[in-house]
């Protein structure tokens, strides 16, 4: 069985924190399902 499982890493442009810092999050895709979550970690803009 072959299944494909793309996996994005992106911020949240939205989701600014009083820093200035966005959160980076993974959307995890497998048979059409998408499920999304944070890291915990975060980038400048």
């Amino acid at each position: 069985m072959n299944t494909k499982l793309p996996i994005l890493f992106f911020v949240k442009r939205t989701k600014t924190n009083v820093d200035g810092l966005l959160p980076i999050f993974i959307r995890v895709t497998v048979n059409g399902e998408r499920i999304e979550f944070s890291t915990k970690r975060f980038t400048t803009s």
